[in-house]
């Protein structure tokens, strides 16, 4: 029989309730750690696949690493922000690789096309790649051959945002500054496209769908990534230097910065055709360095409030043209060199200290 102080169906059991003190059931601590969405590798991969195309949308690596191998005659497309990206063993490949944080590194592969924005660029057993590249560090090649390098040009809805989540400035892009860590004697391993190269004529635009929905451009028009041509195209004797400061030491400071960068850009590119962009760098500039190559002390207070913006133009009265387009658009602070015996020598002193900094 049952105890009527312990039936919930006697009147009792409620005048006297049970003693509250038992002993319950411990249950389980739950960590963090626990209730983490689960990874599957499957989606940070493609691998021994021919013939297809391949396509990861903004959101769906952030920041994860990926990896690509054993692939032929295939096309991928990742339009996100990742940790890392390595490519094995493919066989005349397309790949348009977004913005990563660390590095990309392509081993074994023969007769690809690649564009890619990196921090780091690095090849080893390759032949016959072609690489349109925006890199924050030296690329470097190794026991490969018959490499060709370009200047990327790219834009789309969400590159700038995954730019900044992988701290990739569109300013420091080394992609013609190309080491080779196995060179030949007498031979070169690489070599780079000329000016008038597109890249959708070695990587190809996705379906259209895909364009509308990102909004993208493979078009040196509409590119967001400055677009250099590197020293080895300095064919005129002028040249001036061009240096935006941050005007105070906010997000909305750099961002004017940077906007007026962009405006003095688009103005010669779009109406000052003879006028090439040589380099560019955004670094952290000293007083003492600053006083060596504008040989002043105006700009000291400036230089507090964070990294600076140096583009390198080239071309007939390039000067002028600098000079006239900052003071008509009121680009300011800024600075713009004077032709003189001493621009050469003081352009090579801005882009020295400039590896000195980032080498750091």
């Amino acid at each position: 029989m049952g105890c009527l102080f312990t039936s919930p169906y006697s009147p009792l059991y409620y005048l006297f309730p049970q003693n509250s003190n038992q002993p319950k059931e411990e249950q389980p601590k739950v960590y963090s750690w626990d209730i983490r969405e689960k990874v599957d590798p499957k989606d940070y991969s493609i691998e021994n696949q021919q013939n297809e195309v391949f396509i990861k949308l903004p959101g769906s690596i952030n920041g994860m690493q990926f990896i690509i191998q054993n692939l032929e005659n295939c096309v991928v497309y990742l339009f996100d922000n990742i940790a890392q990206v390595s490519i094995d063993d493919c066989k005349n490949c397309k790949f348009f690789i977004g913005p990563s944080k660390g590095s990309v590194f392509i081993r074994d592969c023969t007769d690809c096309s690649l564009a890619a924005v990196c921090q780091q660029f690095r090849t080893r057993d390759c032949r016959r790649i072609n690489t349109f590249l925006c890199c924050g560090t030296q690329p470097i090649i190794e026991s490969s051959t018959y490499m060709k390098f370009a200047c990327l040009s790219v834009n789309y809805a969400q590159l700038p945002e995954q730019l900044k989540h992988s701290r990739i400035s569109i300013f420091n892009n080394n992609w013609n500054n190309i080491h080779d860590f196995t060179p030949v004697t007498g031979e070169q391993n690489y070599s780079f496209f000329n000016q008038n190269t597109e890249l959708v004529d070695f990587v190809p635009l996705p379906d259209k769908f895909t364009c509308n929905q990102l909004k993208l451009f493979f078009s040196k028009a509409e590119s967001l990534i400055p677009l250099t041509v590197g020293p080895i195209n300095r064919h005129s004797t002028e040249s001036v230097l061009v240096v935006f400061f941050t005007p105070d030491s906010t997000d909305s400071g750099r961002e004017v910065q940077e906007t007026q960068a962009n405006r003095l850009l688009n103005e010669i590119r779009a109406n000052h055709l003879d006028v090439l962009l040589i380099q560019t760098k955004r670094y952290e500039l000293s007083e003492l360095s600053s006083e060596n190559i504008f040989k002043t002390k105006s700009f000291n207070n400036l230089l507090k409030n964070g990294p600076i913006i140096g583009l390198e133009f080239n071309g007939y009265d390039c000067t002028q043209t600098c000079l006239d387009l900052v003071n008509s658009l009121s680009l300011k602070p800024s600075f713009v060199s004077e032709a003189s015996s001493s621009l050469s020598h003081q352009i090579d002193a801005f882009y020295n200290f400039a590896d000195m900094q980032m080498s750091v």
